[in-house]
């Protein structure tokens, strides 16, 4: 049996519309959703159609929204045999990843990442930004354009998706200067729709506010391989997952290094769990020969199930 990659999107994969009709088609999804709701002390629903009829989403919700529409996926799938299973999250996916593996009790999770979005809305509005997505320059070609930039403002390489596609996060004037230069090297680049600037140093102070959190937060050896998304490394004792947990927020998201694990063989199995359908169509891309599966649209999860029967168990979906 060919080992299973599970993936964890980050919170840019949520929007509230697919969310709210996910809600009303799922029951117990929509059931998910109110007793996270109750733990956080919030009507996550109420605060989606919030969400539709001012046309924003906050930072917040799409924390919530995200990990919940994952985690409870990755519940009601079922998983019958723990080796078959390895596990990696998006940024935010990181910390379903968590849950996931056994590291964070599950609860506790949930009011952890209800407390990452706070925090990260905090610095948005505190240090306003924003992130690009170039292709076309290597790594080391946009990292030489940030530092060339840097006199304008706090500019770093945020994410590596992949070979192809870098993200630059950091203060506006910098990155558009970044993003200047880069379309006069012919390279592609595109303004991403978020709240600020994500693992770069303008949220330093969400940083520091997280880790008081995490200082009180109980962490147990993962039951299920899981990995690092800054390091591409496994994390296989509780200590290896708090330093994981308290580096991730300024850390650039490697997920180059995941794909490097999770996709390199051709016989190996790709799930996304979650909202929307990114983590999947980069695994696709890095390995045509893969079986990669998406639950983005629930009314999916019995075709999935076939897909998966060996690695699940009688009860789920």
């Amino acid at each position: 049996m060919s080992v299973m990659s599970i993936l964890f999107p980050g919170q840019g994969a949520f929007e509230p519309a697919p969310a709210l009709a996910m809600l009303r088609d799922v029951p117990w999804l929509r059931k998910g959703f109110a007793e996270g709701g109750d733990i956080l002390g919030v009507d996550l629903e109420r605060e989606i159609e919030t969400a539709m009829s001012t046309g924003g989403t906050s930072v917040f919700l799409q924390h919530c929204g995200t990990f919940l529409w994952s985690l409870l996926l990755f519940e009601k799938l079922g998983l019958r045999n723990c080796d078959t299973v390895r596990l990696a999250g998006h940024s935010l996916g990181q910390f379903a990843a968590y849950a996931a593996s056994g590291a964070i009790d599950r609860d506790a999770a949930i009011a952890l990442v209800a407390q990452r979005g706070r925090v990260l809305e905090d610095a948005c509005r505190e240090h306003p930004g924003m992130m690009v997505a170039v292709q076309g320059g290597s790594l080391a070609e946009v990292g030489r354009l940030c530092e060339q930039c840097a006199s304008l403002g706090p500019v770093v390489v945020a994410n590596v998706n992949d070979s192809h596609q870098i993200v630059v996060s950091g203060k506006a004037d910098a990155v558009i200067e970044v993003r200047r230069l880069a379309r006069a090297s012919s390279w592609r680049s595109t303004v991403l729709n978020t709240a600020g600037a994500f693992h770069s140093p303008l949220m330093r102070d969400a940083a520091d506010r997280f880790a008081g959190v995490l200082a009180h937060l109980g962490v147990t050896a993962p039951k299920r391989p899981l990995l690092d998304a800054n390091t591409g490394e496994y994390l296989p004792t509780s200590e290896a997952v708090e330093r994981s947990a308290f580096a991730h927020m300024l850390a650039p998201v490697r997920w180059d290094r995941i794909s490097d694990v999770m996709v390199a063989s051709d016989d190996c199995v790709v799930l996304e769990l979650g909202p929307g359908r990114v983590l999947t169509g980069l695994a696709r891309a890095r390995n045509r020969q893969a079986l990669v599966l998406s639950t983005h649209n629930p009314a999916a999860l019995p075709t999935v199930r076939s897909h998966l029967a060996p690695y699940l168990d009688e009860t789920s979906v």
